[in-house]
């Protein structure tokens, strides 16, 4: 069998498994089942469901998953059933009351439902805390190291994500069309801190869609150490809004990252990896240029204005940029006559406070060649995460009509209008 359409329920048979469904040899069985669901319960001689291996349960026009449930079978050891196939990718199927299961259920969990979290290592559907203003006990989520589905907290006085201090990998079944948010951190105005000391993966089933992330509304003074952040933009996670700031940060290194504080090009130090402030190369500055070759990671906009510079290929390095206040453009390249070439080979990702501009004017035409007037400095046709992780809108007479400028200082001292709210015809 190739496919069925309409739904299966399999329940309170004597089954011993469930075998008659047979794919093809070199496939597996589709099944849409948006009507009726996918349900086998109450079986109490079922102990092989691995055929469940081969389905594929077609997807809603939203694309949101079917109802998907394995549960209350005594016999069956459904411990590892979620790992393989199909079965692996899902993140809202319920296996639940078996010999064994997959996950413990999540979904929306309050303080009466918390306690049966206990003794869980791996929850699926999420955990969705809303709502929570009094004293509520966390702990019994120390367990979890893996949860399935996203992680939604809104609306409540929690402080920080400690109580999740042993989750190591998160993943999450989600689409382009609509896209799950990963982690929506909202409306909770006493968190300051994130505090995800042991994650080490955030996955997405379908591994070139995006991962998005959501932190809104939060304590003014949340913040994001460098070690999160870095963990974050390197996972390939963008966020929808980034309502934070950069935690306070002495080291001058991590690990092997090497981490300089912008003052001016002429003070920065050679051979660093992370930049932490606004990078601006101003006229004069051209022959510090080469300390950038190192520099992996950009905490702070960007800014070359006025410089007989040739082009950016000193940046070849550069990966990811991550600006937290919206005042300025991201990037603003002005006024550079002799620049050929503007080459960012290897930005893998752009995350913002929320607006997300960039501006380039007055600079030589032939600098903008290969970009073919549409100004889109990051182009892959096969990544679409890249498109979404990198895209900017641009502004300036190279791409478009003509903006007043203000030029950045390593000062401060400022000049002409603000760019964003004037524009020439």
């Amino acid at each position: 069998m190739e496919c069925l359409v309409g739904g299966v329920l399999i329940e309170n048979t004597s089954f011993t498994n469930i075998s008659f469904f047979t794919k093809p040899a070199d496939g597996y069985i589709s099944f849409d089942v948006e009507l009726y669901g996918f349900i086998v319960r109450n079986n109490p001689e079922l102990t092989d469901a691995n055929m469940l291996w081969s389905v594929r349960l077609e997807e809603y026009d939203d694309q949101s998953e079917p109802e998907f449930r394995i549960e209350n079978n005594p016999k069956l050891d459904a411990k590892r059933l979620c790992d393989y196939g199909y079965l692996s990718w899902y993140s809202e199927v319920i296996v639940h009351k078996n010999l064994r299961d997959c996950a413990c259920p999540g979904g929306i969990i309050n303080a009466s439902t918390i306690k049966q979290y206990e003794n869980c290592e791996s929850i699926f559907n999420g955990i969705k805390l809303y709502n929570i203003t009094g004293p509520i006990d966390l702990s019994p989520f120390y367990n979890v190291k893996f949860i399935r589905g996203p992680i939604d907290i809104q609306n409540t006085n929690l402080k920080n994500l400690s109580f999740l201090a042993n989750v190591g990998d998160q993943k999450v079944n989600s689409n382009n069309e609509n896209p799950i948010v990963f982690i929506n951190l909202k409306n909770n105005p006493e968190m300051t801190r994130l505090r995800f000391p042991v994650l080490m993966e955030i996955q997405n089933s379908r591994s070139q869609n995006r991962k998005l992330a959501n932190f809104e509304n939060l304590h003014p003074d949340f913040c994001l150490t460098v070690e999160e952040m870095a963990f974050l933009i390197e996972s390939y996670v963008t966020f929808i809004n980034l309502h934070a700031r950069i935690c306070p940060e002495t080291r001058t290194k991590i690990q092997d990252v090497v981490l300089c504080r912008f003052e001016t090009m002429s003070k920065l130090p050679e051979g660093c990896n992370l930049i932490m402030g606004d990078l601006i190369i101003n006229s004069g500055d051209e022959g510090y240029f080469p300390k950038l070759e190192s520099v992996r990671y950009l905490f702070g906009s960007l800014s070359i204005q006025n410089t007989s510079l040739e082009d950016t290929y000193k940046f070849e390095n550069l990966r990811y940029i991550v600006q937290l206040d919206d005042t300025y453009p991201v990037i603003q390249m002005v006024g550079n006559k002799k620049m050929k070439d503007i080459y960012f080979s290897d930005i893998k990702s752009i995350q913002t406070r929320q607006k997300r501009i960039a501006v380039f004017q007055d600079n030589n035409k032939k600098a903008m060649r290969f970009l073919e007037g549409s100004c889109e400095l990051f182009q892959d046709e096969y990544d679409y995460g890249l498109k979404y992780r990198a895209s900017l809108t641009y502004l300036g007479g190279n791409c478009g009509k003509k903006v007043h400028i203000e030029y950045r200082y390593p000062s401060g001292s400022k000049r002409s209008c603000l760019w964003s709210l004037f524009l020439f015809p």
